[in-house]
């Protein structure tokens, strides 16, 4: 299954082979061509690209500024910014330029708090509901997108993985509490 344990809030977290998930958050079995790894990161980070898009209702020709590209959340929300025809900006410099751009943001919570008062700002809260989630798997399954896991981790392995995302990642980084090879069998 496919799905994300959420909270109204960000905060602290841990790593468990079990856990128990609200009858209110989205759950979507694992469809064939997308492996457990790639699914494990499409949940929280995919559906706060999802969600972020959809708050400002990105269409064909919309210009998008995406911060931090490379990310978990920005990796597919520029590939599903560009699978809709927007155009999409990974950088602005000036203020100018930001005052010309819709930034939307799973982190700041107002446009004062990335340094440009008149862009129009929306904040966004990541929410994995079982049609986002689907929604994300699809164009996995046909290779419209791609899930960008740098690299992948034992459970003992946890704090290298901690000091690997502090150091800055070119994609997500999954923490294995089981093999997924291992508990097929």
């Amino acid at each position: 299954m496919l799905g994300v344990g959420v909270k109204p809030f960000l905060g602290d977290g841990s790593f468990a082979e079990y856990v128990t998930v609200p009858v209110g958050a989205g759950l979507a079995r694992i469809p064939d061509g997308v492996s457990f790894t790639q699914a494990a990161v499409l949940g929280l980070a995919g559906s706060a690209a999802v969600d972020a898009l959809d708050a400002t209702a990105i269409s064909a020709g919309t210009m998008v500024l995406v911060a931090g590209a490379t990310g978990g959340v920005g990796n597919p929300a520029v590939q599903l910014a560009a699978t809709v025809g927007a155009y999409v900006i990974a950088t602005a410099r000036t203020d100018a330029e930001r005052e010309h751009v819709t930034l939307v943001s799973t982190i700041a919570q107002s446009a004062e708090q990335v340094a440009a008062p008149h862009a129009t700002f929306v904040g966004v809260h990541a929410t994995p509901s079982t049609q986002t989630l689907d929604r994300l798997a699809t164009p996995r399954t046909t290779q419209h997108t791609r899930v960008v896991v740098e690299r992948t981790y034992r459970l003992d392995g946890a704090p290298d993985a901690l000091a690997h995302f502090r150091a800055g990642t070119l994609g997500k980084l999954v923490i294995l509490v089981v093999d997924p090879d291992e508990s097929a069998a």
